[in-house]
């Protein structure tokens, strides 16, 4: 597999009806998601559970979708974040076999991770590139 996109993150505004919402990123699992809904107005944030709030389908390396158990409303954005697992599970044997498909898996998921990472940090708050801490 490769890392085709930069997405990390998909923002889409509901409609009161929709309950389907597809990623347009590769995940593992359906753990990986962090699915957030937005009140437009007010800025107020919701995290929501994975089975009590929405289900997950596709992933183990492709793209997938959420299904909301209730539609967001017009005045609600649906946020579904990439949320890589910080581990390294990969162990090389001495002078072992290192099957390329195991390596670019895990090549995969330190790009994934680092696009998260440049995902949070292009909205935080900078100092000038010219300021110290």
């Amino acid at each position: 597999m490769t890392v085709s996109t930069t997405t990390a993150r998909d923002v889409t505004t509901g409609n009161g009806s929709t309950t389907a919402f597809s990623t347009t990123f590769a995940f593992d699992a359906a753990s990986e998601l962090l699915v957030t809904v937005v009140t437009t107005a007010t800025g107020a944030e919701v995290v929501k559970a994975i089975s009590t709030h929405y289900t997950v389908s596709g992933g183990s390396g492709a793209t997938g979708a959420i299904a909301m158990g209730v539609a967001p409303t017009s005045a609600e954005e649906i946020v579904i974040q990439r949320v890589t697992p910080l581990t390294q599970t990969l162990d090389l044997v001495t002078q072992g076999p290192i099957p390329s498909a195991t390596l670019e898996a895990v090549l995969d998921k330190v790009v994934r991770i680092v696009q998260e990472s440049q995902d949070d940090a292009s909205r935080s708050i900078r100092l000038k590139k010219s300021q110290t801490g």
